[in-house]
């Protein structure tokens, strides 16, 4: 009857060259251990693999900062460029304000109430955008909105209203700034008839 052949039988076998004097040193090592020179240098070498297991982990995670290192000096350039932007708008921001005001301020009053609070918010959104608080510009331009609804240059859905200077025929069409100078300076509801030009005759020629 053949008998069955050990486990250690059918593993891999791998000769060795050890220099001089480590042969005794296994066999004093697996000896004080309680196991066979084999399972000594088994052992040996599990243990190295190990010991070396957590230096390849500490690789991995220096490429990986290396990688987030570039990622973060990507956003941090594209954020610098966004301040860049955001600064220059807020430049621009102040000097369509400054405009705004100093164009409402140099408005004379009128005898129409809604020309006189058209200018005094006017004044508020400029004085609003100059200094960079545009949460105080909100409520006048609310305000600006319930004008236009209530003088019917706008419909409540922001569409044009009958009294705005694209609704009027054809023949009385005037562009947005003519018809707020108009407006302006004569002190004529919108929602009245459009102000008649006067014609300027010129001197006969001597």
């Amino acid at each position: 009857m053949a008998t069955k052949p050990y486990p250690s039988e059918s593993q891999d076998r791998f000769i060795v060259r050890l220099p001089d004097g480590m042969r005794d040193r296994i066999a004093e090592e697996a000896k004080a251990n309680n196991r066979s020179m084999n399972a000594e240098i088994v052992g040996r070498l599990e243990a190295s693999f190990a010991l070396s297991a957590p230096s390849q982990r500490v690789a991995e995670l220096e490429a990986m900062a290396q990688q987030h290192k570039a990622v973060i000096e990507a956003m941090s350039g594209e954020l610098d460029r966004a301040r860049e932007l955001a600064e220059s708008y807020k430049a621009l921001l102040k000097i369509a304000g400054m405009y705004l005001r100093t164009t409402a301020e140099r408005v004379p009053k009128s005898a129409n109430p809604v020309s006189n609070e058209l200018m005094s918010i006017m004044q508020t959104v400029g004085g609003s955008f100059s200094s960079g608080d545009l949460e105080a510009a909100v409520p006048a331009i609310t305000r600006m909105i319930e004008l236009g609804v209530a003088t019917k240059v706008f419909e409540p859905d922001g569409t044009p209203g009958p009294n705005h200077p694209s609704s009027q025929p054809p023949a009385e069409k005037r562009s947005y700034a003519n018809y707020a100078k108009e407006v302006l300076e004569t002190g004529r509801e919108p929602s009245r008839s459009p102000v008649k030009r006067i014609r300027r005759t010129r001197p006969p020629k001597s």
